[in-house]
């Protein structure tokens, strides 16, 4: 089954080229450490890890999200990962993140 991302884990661009190769080695070496959230039946965080995971010849797994938040869950986890890298312009792409 493919899994399209949710409008709200497209706030943030996917990763690619030698870092998106990094990604695929390190899933092949060691699997999967953080499931994909599925909220709405789309992705909500993972994107990157997901097509790793099916690059890599590996089944994803899936959580369901659980929270009351979507957008404010997203948002911390992307900030916080990418302390800031790719975020210039998230306020004005989505209000309520900023």
């Amino acid at each position: 089954m493919t899994r399209s991302a949710h409008p709200l884990a497209e706030l943030f661009p996917l990763i690619e080229g030698a870092e998106f190769d990094t990604l695929i080695a390190d899933i092949k070496a060691h699997r999967l450490h953080e499931p994909i959230v599925i909220y709405e039946d789309q992705i909500l965080n993972g994107r990157n890890r997901y097509r790793a995971s099916i690059e890599a010849g590996l089944e994803p797994r899936f959580v369901p999200y659980r929270g009351d938040d979507p957008i404010a869950y997203i948002v911390s986890l992307n900030l916080k990962r990418r302390h800031g890298k790719h975020t210039a312009g998230l306020a004005s792409a989505c209000p309520m993140a900023a």
